[in-house]
């Protein structure tokens, strides 16, 4: 062979030397214990290969997780992945047979301090065992984690050689035996597991227990030679650990120790005990960033491994040592979520929003989260992420999922929060849907009612406490805020339908803290007692983790003293929270649900009928329903109250000027608010046509009066503009309502009460009827002593008037001759016939004037007693339990029937039988029993406590009939 051809044959050698080197390089060749090749397991659907404590390659099977969120540009860290939270069902072991996946969830199950599932897990997994190799690493895990039953489990099933096997069962026993922390039984057990080793590999094994024994002992000296020789014959992740924590505690910032500690997450990412010692070991060193990334690459490590409550833990140890990086709070907040604790994944993704308030990506994240809880509180995070990134494609699909999600179902609705105030005047439900009240119940007994057609609260023909909030639906709940044509934007609320939006007026609850309104959004009631009065508040926007500042803040605040008054107070700020500058519109809405058809007629003249009012300086100005969409057809061309009324609805919809107060006025009683305005400002009488929005509420609308207060400036952050008014909320009584002061200023609100035309007559005497009623103790003859007094006070009139009929009746046979002596000459009859007038000193018209004098009064007592309230459910005695409604004693046949009327119908018969008349006979029948019917007819429909006032006067006039019969 020449030396070209050596050459040749030395070169191929070479290179297929080389080939196999890099074989066995490549996929391993190392023997284990035994001597025979550690085989390679392909069993799943994805392969991870890693090594044994003994140094051996072993391709794990790997479970398909959710792929890990990727790495935006720029950002610092591993990425943090999100995987699904683990479930009971996750950690059976019944009809599993992958041994990766039996591992997989053994860690869960320690991970979730599932003791006695870990166990079971791993008895599983050495019964799948195939190798001695994988018996002896689940052994070495075992004892680990002190599980001594399931080591020995193992160490039984190895079919190595006997002397082998008698190395490892020593080694378990001395490992276990040092994990219980009984020292001299370890030391036995691992000398005689030094005898029976036959190769460095197992020497190392040995001296890597030992040197956790002695540093767990923190005998440096003993702990350095073995410590030393593992390093040497084994070096592998336990060794290079052992060996860290011997620098640790001979120099406690040492360099050496870092590297170790760093070779061994490398080896394992998730060795949480080396993470933990490296990082405190960075901060001693100064390196707290190093420290928060070693941590961060830990945990992402568990969180994709899924034990996430071992990343939680390391994340939030990561938001101490770097608080200002938001990698720790979004780290804890993923793994609470995939914990299913979304509650603190809100508040975490909170901590992060603030931390990176540009960050759409935690946005997307947020709404996920609250998807579940609330669609619309995920649209709405999401609407605020399209604000700050316009272009990001990922919010853009993510808002068109979560909006696709709406248009398949109802839209979520914000949880309702109800505040109960309850006194003993009234019972207040105020709710956070607007921070408005939902109930005004009036807690007297007298204030009862029928609930008829749409009653919030009620169903139709059941009688219920007098609630003033009349509407089915929250969008028209009284003192709503309305801020359309200001320079921020409040989002409306939505009717009963509301499109697909968040724009649902949610308000935060505010409590008294003694200082200031805080935040209170745990259980339990906000209302605090303050001065004598309950004092409770709200505030809008509603801020949602991650979100960005709101333009403005919104609050309402409430002090009421349900116990002595009708009246509260109510105030509203509005907080500028931009650098910009600001301009408030704010409108003030009561709305009510009303009948536009009048249920009043000249049969009927109590109306229930709803007024909007409006005060504006000394003047009362009124709209009903009707009025507005032009049907008014009221008795006398007046559609209010009553007849007499003495205000007429107004033409127009708008007044401006100093308005005191607006309100809606239902009779007997009045939700009202009053302000104390120093510039003019606009009231609003009004209907609203989305009443009929379910489509059942034919002829039904809301009545609205509203105020409007402009162009209320705020010129920098922080500048507030606040409102005072004070709410009346009750019976329109005078006394009440003439208390009611806001500030220094008298709303004058007692001039709610229509006294009628003749106001100056009805009031004094509904003053007098309440003086005589605190003596008798009884409206009714409260009336019928007011009524005698009347008609004393009025007695001269009647007597003249009297006499004078009298003294024509007794002209009358006189009266009959002149007619037959004049015949057809009409002309010469008048005036024979007023010369016998003059000449018996009779004047005819005497006996209308006084008539004519007293209309005034029984027009002005007639009026006052149909708006008086101190008459609603007021009792008369027997079957009459209210004065305000007609007398209907007892039913028969479904039909009622009454007394008063009948009586009045009697003595009013007796009346005109005594009466003196000129008329001829025929006509003087026609008269008698027709007026008697006439008015029985009317009483029949009219309050009982009016046809009480009518049968006492006939009565009265009757007693003097007779007496002026018979006195001459």
């Amino acid at each position: 062979m020449d030396k070209k051809q050596l050459y040749i044959v030395m070169g191929v050698s070479v290179l297929f030397l080389l080939g196999i080197i890099g074989y066995r390089w490549l996929f391993g060749d190392k023997k284990d214990a035994e001597g025979n090749k550690a085989p390679v397991t392909a069993t799943g659907t994805q392969k991870e290969a890693g090594k044994t404590s003994d140094g051996k390659t072993v391709v794990k099977a790997k479970e398909p997780t959710a792929s890990p969120s990727k790495k935006r540009p720029g950002a610092k860290g591993p990425t943090i992945g999100v995987v699904r939270a683990i479930s009971d069902d996750d950690l059976r072991v019944e009809g599993v047979t992958d041994l990766a996946l039996v591992r997989k969830r053994f860690g869960w199950a320690l991970d979730r301090s599932k003791k006695k599932a870990a166990i079971r897990l791993l008895d599983h997994a050495v019964s799948l065992a195939a190798t001695d190799a994988q018996l002896v690493e689940l052994g070495r895990v075992a004892c680990d984690h002190g599980f001594e039953k399931s080591a020995k489990r193992a160490a039984a099933r190895l079919i190595a050689a006997p002397d082998i096997k008698a190395f490892y069962q020593a080694y378990l026993d001395g490992l276990c035996a040092v994990t219980a922390k009984k020292a001299p039984l370890a030391a036995t057990h691992l000398r005689t597991a030094m005898r029976k080793a036959k190769s460095d590999l197992q020497r190392g094994r040995v001296l890597t227990v030992r040197c956790r024994l002695a540093v767990d002992a923190k005998q440096i000296p003993a702990a350095i030679v073995p410590c030393k020789g593992a390093m040497a014959k084994g070096g592998d992740g336990p060794a290079m650990y052992q060996a860290a924590r011997l620098e640790v505690l001979v120099n406690d910032k040492s360099p050496k120790a870092v590297m170790l500690l760093d070779r061994v997450l490398r080896l394992d990412r998730t060795q949480v005990a080396a993470a933990r010692e490296l990082s405190a070991l960075q901060v001693r060193l100064g390196l707290g960033k190093k420290a928060a990334l070693t941590l961060t690459t830990t945990a992402s490590a568990l969180a994709k491994a899924g034990r996430h409550y071992g990343a939680l833990a390391l994340f939030r140890r990561v938001s101490i040592l770097a608080p200002k990086s938001v990698t720790g709070p979004l780290g804890a907040a993923r793994a609470l979520r995939a914990l299913g604790n979304n509650d603190a994944a809100e508040k975490q993704y909170g901590r992060a929003g603030d931390l990176a308030k540009g960050n759409v990506v935690l946005r997307v994240e947020l709404a996920t989260l609250l998807q579940k809880k609330s669609v619309l509180s995920a649209v709405r995070v999401l609407e605020d992420a399209q604000q700050i990134d316009p272009s990001s494609q990922l919010v853009r699909e993510a808002l068109g999922r979560v909006r696709s999600l709406l248009s398949v179902k109802q839209p979520t609705r914000y949880r309702q929060r109800i505040t109960r105030v309850e006194g003993k005047l009234l019972k207040l439900n105020f709710t956070t849907w607007g921070g408005t009240p939902r109930d005004v119940i009036l807690k007297a007994k007298k204030y009862r009612e029928f609930a008829k057609g749409v009653s919030k609260r009620g169903k139709k023909g059941t009688e219920q406490q007098v609630n003033l909030v009349r509407t089915w639906d929250a969008y028209w709940y009284p003192l709503r805020l309305d801020f359309d044509g200001s320079s921020f934007k409040v989002p409306p609320f939505p009717r009963r339908h509301p499109r697909p939006t968040w724009q649902y007026q949610s308000w935060d609850r505010l409590r008294w803290d003694g200082k200031k309104f805080v935040l209170h959004r745990g259980k339990g009631s906000h209302v605090v007692k303050r001065r004598g009065k309950q004092v409770f508040g709200y505030r809008w926007p509603v801020v949602y983790p991650g979100m960005a500042p709101a333009q403005v803040v919104i609050e309402r605040i409430y002090e009421v003293d349900p116990d002595n008054s009708y009246a509260w107070d109510m105030e509203v700020r509005v907080v500028n929270r931009s650098a910009t500058k600001q301009s408030v519109n704010m409108r003030v809405l009561i709305p009510s649900v009303d009948a536009e058809k009048e249920n009043r007629s000249f049969f009927n003249p109590v109306s229930l009928k709803k007024e909007a009012v409006c005060m504006v300086g000394d003047k009362v100005f009124m709209r009903t329903l009707s009025s507005i969409r032009g049907s008014g057809k009221g008795c006398m061309g007046c559609d209010a109250s009553t007849c007499a009324c003495r205000r007429t609805p107004s033409k127009q919809p708008t007044f401006t000027g100093k308005v005191r107060w607006i309100g809606i006025d239902e009779m007997y009683f009045l939700l009202a608010v009053a302000m104390d305005v120093k510039k003019d400002v606009t009231c609003r009488l009004s209907d609203d046509d989305h009443a009929s929005a379910k489509g059942k509420l034919k002829a039904k609308a809301v009545l609205m009066s509203s105020v409007l207060f402009k162009d209320e400036k705020l010129p920098h952050k922080g500048s507030v503009a606040t409102w005072r008014f004070k709410v009346y909320s009750g019976p329109k009584i005078s006394d009440e309502l003439s208390k009611v002061r806001l500030g220094n200023m008298n709303p004058k609100l007692e001039e709610s009460i229509d006294y009628g035309l003749f106001w100056f007559i009805g009031q004094p005497m509904i003053w007098m009827m309440k003086q005589i009623q605190k003596v008798v103790g009884n409206w009714g003859i409260a009336i019928i002593l007011l009524t005698i007094l009347i008609k004393l006070l009025t007695a001269p009139l009647t007597m003249k008037q009297m006499r004078s009929m009298k003294g024509m009746a007794d002209l009358k046979p006189e009266i009959d001759k002149l007619k037959e002596e004049c015949g057809e000459d009409k002309q010469r009859f008048q005036q024979e016939m007023w010369a016998l007038y003059k000449s018996h000193k009779i004047n005819p018209l005497s006996g209308c004037l006084p008539m004519v004098l007293q209309m005034p009064i029984y027009i002005a007592w007639y009026q006052a007693l149909m708006v008086s309230v101190d008459l609603y459910r007021a009792p008369l005695f027997g079957w009459i339990g209210d004065l305000t409604k007609p007398d209907v004693a007892f039913h028969i046949a479904g039909h009622g029937i009454p007394i008063l009327p009948v009586l009045m119908g009697a003595t009013m018969f007796l009346q005109q039988r005594m009466t003196p008349t000129t008329a001829d006979n025929p006509q003087a029948k026609m008269m008698m029993y027709m007026m008697p019917a006439m008015f029985t007819f009317f009483m029949l429909f009219l309050p009982s406590g009016l046809t009480l006032y009518i049968l006492t006067n006939t009565v009265l006039t009757m007693v003097h009939q007779w007496y002026m019969n018979h006195s001459d």
